[in-house]
């Protein structure tokens, strides 16, 4: 199936070849190199009737072999050559001739050392040739009998794919049919064309197809204009040639449009990508309509798409470039779609296909220069091959082409952590067991630990304690604990650690002691420490108050319930807090203005310190002398308090066994008496009588027993083992030791540095900051318990801080999301964002509701522009270890929003910001921010948002990582830039004036 004809040509192009070895000499490779796509002008080519020689949409034009990009292109003279890529970033033409028909248009596949490509035109024979690359030469030549014509017809497009067991497909379509061929017995012998062998294979006459092989398969996806879809027919390489299935991939009005580009990789578990573009741009749809769609299919034959251009976005011709290094998808597209302009890009990860909203950036462009129909790489691109892409000026005839560098992930993380020693368990009260250990090392750091018990995992802590629950009395449990780091490995388990709960003595909480305090007109009270009372005891505090203002408790205090009489505008609130061993000797409540107050204290042993209360209830009287409580339901013999409250001067007598505590009286315009009573043989009601009658508040709350009788506790808790001190960082030392034991069970645990107190805490570790750095400290901790005694300290443990490695933050990447009129925005975790990078949200709005960010998330400020009704603010979070797809932000109503996020690493994760300012203005097109006072090098982002649809400029070094429009009625654009140079004023300017808001602020460096 050669025609003869081609053998005038080939014998042409072999002396173009030795030409050309002679004059060119030896070629330096010429990988893609650039951090950003950097564009450079290429040679030109012959202007001729037909496609444009970077055409057609299914196509790829490109390949790097024998460390070199290579490319078939159309040269000034009309013939189509294969030329390769300097050093220097132009094109040298080889002389290789591929097809001498100006107006033919190429798809190339390299595989196996091998180049195979297929050459078409609208009307005349189909090409097939395969190239050898000569080491002599160091040029492809074309094998010998090649090339060979599959198909005599002319056709509209035409691909090449080869499959497991070595053949060649080509698939084009023709007089409104979807064709395929493919070789026999060798690359030169070729079946019979036919029409692929599934229904509906009749398409409109601009419809294309394309080629791919996957999983031991074939594909072939084409458009169906006239049925409105997207067919994929896949066929077994193992099947005959009549087996075929059909998928629908996407159907609808106005989705199926002639513009395909598929890609597959090998080690993808047969999973295949197309990026498409629908109709909807010709049938007069929204501007927020797809356009360009990103489809994927799974192994099992599904089909899920993402939307990567909107209508409004005015994008065409989009190119698949699969980056294997980085597993992303590189998606090329050109905009505006009538004659081209310029070609733009996105990226996304292939787990989680999502693109940010927009044009995206950049890829190739020219100034004074529209090109258009980009062409690159079939093949999956690498961090050694970079990205490049070509395009051409159908006006000037001349190409142009584009390169970027790919980065190199950072190295997989695949040691785990060490084995966690030091593991203690001890148990003093009959349903918990303390569980502590030493700190794991890893080689890039620890990110926490399981525990389990018997075998079973109850918990995963970040610290070196973990206090276990709700275990059974006398019961015998094992311990063993797990590090994993931020990877996911995990150390082997330590060795069983055992302990046994102690037996169950219950005994009926205690009166201690009780106080009183008042004021006639105050905003404090000052209640003292009941005489009586000790480290462990429960106390409740009754507050009452003539008056409906706010009661501020003290700290470690919490509020059972508040009751209020609006008849006589009384309130009273009972707060509980546990003593502790250093209680101080009195605590102060605050009252939101100057009033008539009252507070009592009541000190209770044989509480429980954690959960105090078993139920409490409370009712209000208009009036009356007869006070009585609701009745509760509590185990027999709780102890429960009554609280009796007059609107008036009164005195109180208690009904039954009900003991008084305390009475106090307040005399004058805002009068009350309150009592405060307790019994421990019935749980309600319970009534004390008053001396005369008036408006009332009266409460009970039941106390819960903690289950123990505490003896005289004389003894010392042990010395804390096993005290570690690591430094990390340059201002901190994080200090960790085991459980210590006690009679009764140990309180705290308190900390010294150099031999001076530096804390107090409850469990087994704490962090030192502020430290200097590159310098030696040593700790010891003492264990203390309830009863005030106190260990004797550990044995020193020295550690010196590392001298201070100052980086200035840099940029990871950035994401983008927003509606025209919704209550929520999802913006996605950006590419590049890696565990402990600081991100900041921008949230732009049309509106003055309110903004409500996810969880963790931190406002750093939030300015309004009145004039236009806008808002912006201004938010950090740090990414963890196991940190969502995406955040979603929520507006207290639907309106029109943006949100741009921005990951940096190298900053402070706990105390990021070091300044921030702002400014609003009614109009302008120079959106200019105040200056900052920040330290040198500091990471700067500037945030720039105009009411309504335009373009922004940086001015300066300043770079621009974000830029997202709403049109509509209530249009914005916003834009977010950084630098490392300038604290401010930083500047951009908008393409037209309108009212704004401009942000600015400096990131703290981590130090490290």
């Amino acid at each position: 199936m050669t025609p003869s004809t081609h053998l005038v040509r080939r014998l042409h192009a072999w002396l173009i070849v030795i030409v050309t070895t002679l004059g060119l000499g030896t070629l330096t490779a010429a990988p893609a190199a650039a951090a950003d796509p950097v564009t450079y002008e290429g040679p030109r080519y012959a202007a001729v009737e037909g496609a444009p020689p970077s055409a057609d949409k299914p196509q790829s034009k490109l390949w790097f072999a024998e460390g070199s990009w290579w490319a078939v292109m159309r040269t000034s003279a009309g013939p189509v050559t294969v030329h390769r890529l300097t050093a220097v970033h132009s094109w040298v033409d080889t002389g290789v001739v591929v097809d001498d028909r100006a107006a033919s248009t190429a798809d190339v596949l390299y595989e196996g050392g091998k180049v195979f490509l297929t050459s078409r035109v609208a009307s005349g024979a189909m090409e097939v040739l395969r190239l050898s690359f000569d080491q002599g030469t160091q040029l492809w030549v074309v094998d010998p009998g090649f090339p060979v014509s599959p198909t005599t017809a002319g056709s509209e497009s035409a691909s090449i794919a080869r499959d497991s067991v070595g053949r060649l497909w080509v698939t084009w379509t023709s007089l409104s049919r979807v064709w395929v061929s493919h070789t026999t017995t060798s690359d030169l012998d070729w079946t019979v064309p036919v029409r692929v062998p599934v229904p509906d294979s009749s398409v409109a006459a601009d419809d294309i197809s394309a080629l791919v092989a996957f999983g031991g398969k074939i594909g072939i996806m084409w458009s169906d204009q006239v049925s409105l879809a997207f067919r994929f027919a896949v066929h077994e390489d193992s099947q005959p040639d009549t087996v075929w299935t059909m998928e629908t991939p996407l159907s609808g009005p106005g989705l199926a449009d002639d513009h395909i580009n598929l890609k597959s990789l090998v080690d993808d578990g047969g999973r295949i990508y197309a990026a498409v573009k629908t109709s909807l741009n010709d049938t007069g749809e929204v501007g927020s309509e797809p356009s360009i769609m990103v489809l994927s299919r799974a192994a099992d034959g599904t089909w899920a798409s993402a939307v990567a251009a909107r209508v409004s976005d005015d994008m065409t011709r989009p190119q698949l470039v699969i980056d294997a290094t980085n597993r992303e998808l590189y998606l090329l597209m050109t905009s505006p779609t009538n004659g081209g302009g310029d070609v733009y890009y996105k990226h996304t990860a292939m787990s989680n296909i999502a693109f940010a909203p927009g044009s995206g950036n950049l890829f190739v462009s020219w100034p004074g220069v529209r090109v258009n129909n980009v062409a690159t790489a079939k093949n999956p691109v690498t961090a050694a091959t970079g990205l490049v892409a070509v395009a051409t000026d159908d006006t000037n005839f001349r190409y142009y082409h584009s390169e970027l560098a790919l980065s190199v992930p950072p190295p997989v993380d695949a040691t785990a952590p060490s084995v966690p020693v030091g593991v203690q368990a001890v148990s003093s009260v009959s349903d918990r067991v303390d569980v502590s250990w030493g700190l794991s090392s890893d080689a890039v750091g620890v990110t926490g630990y399981r525990v389990l018990r018997d075998g079973l995992l109850v918990a995963t802590v970040v610290g070196t304690s973990f206090t276990d629950t709700g275990l059974a009395a006398s019961t015998s449990y094992a311990y063993t604990v797990a590090a994993f780091d931020a990877a996911g490995n995990t150390s082997a388990p330590s060795e069983p650690t055992s302990v046994t709960t102690p037996g169950v003595v219950v005994s009926a909480p205690g009166f201690h002691g009780a106080s009183a305090a008042s004021t006639a007109s105050g905003s404090t009270v000052s209640a003292p420490l009941p005489v009586g009372a000790v480290a462990g005891d429960v106390l409740v505090a009754v507050v009452s108050i003539r008056g409906q203002v706010e009661i501020t408790p003290p700290a470690g205090w919490t509020l059972v319930r508040s009751d209020n009489n609006l008849s006589t505008t009384m309130r009273q609130g009972i707060y509980t807090t546990t003593v502790g061993a250093d209680a101080p000797a009195s605590w102060t409540f605050r009252l939101a203005r100057s009033i008539s107050t009252a507070v009592q204290v009541l000190a209770y042993g044989g509480v429980d310190p954690v959960d105090p209360v078993v139920a409490h209830d409370g009712i209000v009287r208009a009036s009356g002398s007869t006070l009585t409580t609701p009745a509760l339901v509590a185990p027999a013999g709780s102890m429960v308090v009554g609280v009796f409250t007059s609107a008036r001067v009164t005195t109180f007598t208690t009904v039954g066994d009900l003991v008084e505590r305390t009475e106090v009286t307040n005399s004058g315009s805002s009068r009350l008496t309150t009592s405060a009573a307790d019994t421990t043989s019935s749980a309600g009601p319970l009534t004390s009588t008053a001396s005369g009658s008036a408006a009332s508040i009266t409460q009970i709350l039941a106390l819960r027993s903690n289950g123990a009788s505490p003896p005289v506790d004389a003894t010392a808790p042990s010395v804390p083992v096993g005290v570690q001190a690591v430094s990390s960082v340059s201002d901190r030392v994080d200090v960790s030791w085991g459980l210590s034991s006690d009679a009764v069970g140990v309180t705290g645990y308190r900390v010294l540095r150099d031999g001076l107190l530096v804390a107090t805490v409850v469990g087994t570790s704490f962090t030192d900051t502020g430290l200097a750095a590159s310098t030696s400290y040593a700790y010891t901790v003492a264990a203390f318990d309830a009863a005030g005694n106190t260990s004797a300290p550990s044995e020193p443990t020295s550690v010196t801080t590392p001298g201070v490695v100052v980086s200035a933050p840099g940029f990871h990447g950035a994401s983008a999301a927003s509606t025209a009129s919704g209550s929520t925005v999802s913006a996605p975790l950006p590419v590049g964002a890696v565990a402990g990078d600081v991100l900041v949200a921008v949230v732009s709005i049309r509106g003055q509701v309110e903004i409500t960010p996810p969880a963790g998330w931190t406002l750093v400020r939030s300015d309004n522009n009145l004039s236009t009704t806008m808002r912006q603010g201004i938010y950090t979070t740090t990414v963890g270890a196991d940190a969502p797809a995406s955040w979603t932000f929520r507006l207290a109503r639907s309106i029109s929003t943006a949100v741009q996020v921005l990951a940096y690493g190298g900053v402070d994760p706990v105390d990021p910001v070091v300044a921030h300012d702002g400014i609003v203005r009614a109009s302008g097109s120079t959106l200019t921010t105040p200056a900052l006072v920040a330290p040198a090098g500091s990471m700067v982002v500037g945030v720039f948002t105009s009411a309504r649809v335009t373009t922004f400029t940086t001015v300066g070094d300043l770079v621009e990582r974000t830029e997202v429009t709403n049109s509509g009625s209530s249009r914005l654009t916003t834009s977010a830039a950084d630098t490392t140079s300038s604290a401010g004023p930083l500047t951009s300017t908008a393409s037209g004036s309108a009212a704004s808001i401009t942000q600015i602020l400096a990131l703290r460096s981590n130090g490290s």
